[in-house]
C-alpha cells in the first residue's frame, strides 16, 4: 500500500519517530517519509516550515545537501511536526 499523510502504524500519538527528508532542489517539493513509507508526503514551497526544513537539509553535506534524517511526530488532530534541529545522518538514528 502506498503511503500518505498519516501516522505510521508503529508510532503512538506525540511519539517522535525518524523521517528521511529529500530536497532535490529548484521548485521541486520536499519529500518526507518514514522507514516503512506508510507515512509519505511532499511539502511544497510556501508551506509553513518548508524553508526551515530545506535550510537544515542543505547543511547535510553527506548527500550534497539533498537528503537528511529528522525527527517528527503526529499530534492527536493528525497534524505532523517536523523538528529541523534534529537533522543528521543515518548513523545518528536507529533507521
Amino acid at each position: 500500500t502506498k503511503g500518505g499523510y498519516q501516522k505510521p502504524r508503529n508510532v503512538d500519538v506525540n511519539e517522535k519517530f525518524v523521517v528521511k527528508v529529500q530536497a532535490p532542489g529548484g521548485s521541486v517539493p520536499i519529500l518526507v517519509y518514514d522507514e516503512t513509507r506508510y507515512c509519505e508526503f511532499a511539502i511544497h514551497s510556501g508551506t509553513p516550515g518548508f524553508q526551515e526544513i530545506l535550510t537544515e537539509t542543505r547543511k547535510e553535506l553527506t548527500w550534497s545537501g539533498k537528503k537528511t534524517f529528522m525527527k517528527a511526530s503526529f499530534d492527536e488532530s493528525g497534524e505532523i511536526t517536523i523538528y529541523p534541529a534534529t537533522a543528521g545522518v543515518k548513523a545518528k538514528y536507529s533507521w
